[in-house]
């Protein structure tokens, strides 16, 4: 079972727990007004190669996050299935 954003697989599905508190205040704000709060779904949609950014999909929205971001993001419980 995976801990953060990070560790997701693509197409993976899960419930965000909190944000960590190792990101500075501004970038916290921001991810918080983009919706990364607990209790919301979100969508692993793409690794990208290399250390490259994760690609996910949080409601409507897709964000591109790099590898500090994403594993701020810790996750409560995950789908036990994969979505398309």
């Amino acid at each position: 079972m995976y801990k953060t954003l990070w560790e997701m697989p693509a197409k993976a599905v899960a419930e965000i727990d909190r944000l960590t508190s190792d990101l500075s205040p501004a970038l916290f704000n921001r991810m918080t007004e983009m919706g990364f709060y607990g209790g919301q779904m979100i969508k692993c949609v793409k690794h990208c190669p290399f250390n490259g950014p994760q690609v996910v999909q949080l409601g409507d929205s897709v964000f591109s996050l790099d590898k500090q971001m994403a594993k701020s993001v810790t996750i409560k419980r995950q789908d036990s299935h994969f979505v398309n």
